[in-house]
């Protein structure tokens, strides 16, 4: 009679257990794997929206920091069409303010509550 865990059945049962659990631990490899990259994806479009938006704002701030002069009607419609440009601009900013929320909240979605 073989010792208490070295009887056939005994070793077949912590063999099935054994397999079960690198079983689960290659799903969760997976799983880790298939999070990073997305992660990565989403930081990277995170990175590239907020890069975009940024040399935006630039443009704008060095723009209103420059000193103009207006000194004929033709100049101050000029600058007024100029200001609606910047107003069309600005309202096509505000959706993608919207997704670089949208996707820091995935991002912190998907690095859990750490």
């Amino acid at each position: 009679v073989p010792d208490d865990g070295l009887a056939p059945g005994a070793i077949n049962e912590l063999w099935a257990k054994l397999l079960e659990a690198e079983h689960a631990k290659e799903l969760a490899l997976r799983g880790a794997r298939k999070r990073e990259k997305e992660l990565a994806l989403l930081n990277s479009r995170l990175d590239d929206k907020a890069t975009r938006l940024a040399a935006w704002i630039e443009k704008s701030e060095a723009y209103l920091a420059r000193e103009e002069s207006i000194t004929s009607v033709g100049a101050a419609q000029s600058k007024l069409l100029e200001l609606e440009a910047w107003q069309g601009e600005y309202a096509d900013a505000k959706p993608r303010v919207a997704e670089l929320h949208d996707l820091a909240a995935q991002i912190a979605a998907l690095n859990g509550p750490n």
